[in-house]
């Protein structure tokens, strides 16, 4: 290789780096504008889930995993009283022997669940729900303003034939909250990519060609927000059901889930306050 070529490869390298440490950073900011962004109401305080939260409630890689229920939280404002739980259920079945993993992940800097499903049919979908409750009282514990974000909802095309087209996936995202009464609350779309559908279930909607992402990409993301208090988030997983797939079935896929932030109200406090009248017995005396 001539010494041109050298520094062209060696130039190359380094933007290629650059651009690397600059997408890191760019998502790193996003995370914290979305949480530094959120305002609660007088009388609450703002926490989001911390780096150690995220590796509590997800298990370790296994495939079915087992998932944690009542983790303490820590979070990351000054206190924390909420313990939360993962419990999932599947709606149609598997593919033998397939990746079917739910686990904790970093990804550009930022902590996600990572959730990979090899579904046997179209039809097939995974609910994963998140529970939570008071640590003091152990009952339901709603969180206000709760907001989240769903990354690589993308599609990608296996084949076409005589006019039709199979796919290998077709990301397709529901998320549901509930109220302590078992309400049902839709939550409001934050914001999301170009492409994606502005209403449930969420998805892409170029039908006629991929869309492929990867990591954090604005793109493939989906940030919603609930205007009420929520005691129970589920996040349905599945595929677009009107299309076709290659081998009658979609091949193993993936999404991130990362909870941006919520508020609660701090709980009661018990001060307790002495005051002794002069002239006290000795200067020595203590209470």
């Amino acid at each position: 290789m001539s010494l041109s070529n050298k520094l062209s490869d060696i130039m190359s390298k380094i933007i290629e780096k650059c651009w690397l440490i600059a997408f890191s950073l760019l998502m790193m900011f996003y995370s914290y504008s979305a949480f530094a962004a959120l305002t609660c109401d007088a009388g609450f305080e703002k926490d989001s889930f911390s780096v150690a939260d995220y590796n509590k409630l997800a298990p370790i890689i296994a495939s079915p995993p087992s998932l944690k229920v009542d983790q303490i939280i820590d979070g990351t404002g000054n206190e924390s009283y909420l313990t939360a739980s993962n419990s999932w259920a599947l709606n149609g079945s598997l593919t033998p022997n397939g990746t079917n993993t739910y686990q904790s992940t970093n990804i550009a800097g930022s902590q996600v669940f990572q959730l990979s499903q090899d579904y046997a049919n179209r039809t097939s979908y995974r609910t994963v729900s998140y529970t939570f409750k008071n640590k003091f009282t152990e009952e339901a514990q709603p969180l206000d303003k709760l907001s989240l974000s769903i990354y690589d909802i993308d599609t990608s095309i296996a084949s076409a034939s005589q006019g039709i087209r199979y796919f290998s996936w077709f990301d397709q995202v529901s998320i549901n909250g509930f109220t302590s009464t078992g309400a049902l609350v839709t939550p409001i779309v934050q914001s999301k990519g170009s492409g994606i559908t502005s209403t449930a279930p969420y998805r892409q909607n170029n039908v006629t060609s991929a869309v492929v992402c990867s990591g954090l990409d604005e793109n493939c993301k989906l940030s919603v927000a609930f205007t009420d208090p929520v005691v129970r988030v589920d996040v349905v997983y599945g595929n677009n059901p009107d299309l076709n797939y290659s081998s009658n079935n979609p091949s193993s896929q993936l999404i991130h889930i990362k909870f941006d932030s919520y508020c609660y109200k701090p709980q009661p406090r018990l001060t307790y306050k002495k005051e002794l009248s002069d002239p006290r017995k000795a200067n020595t005396d203590q209470f």
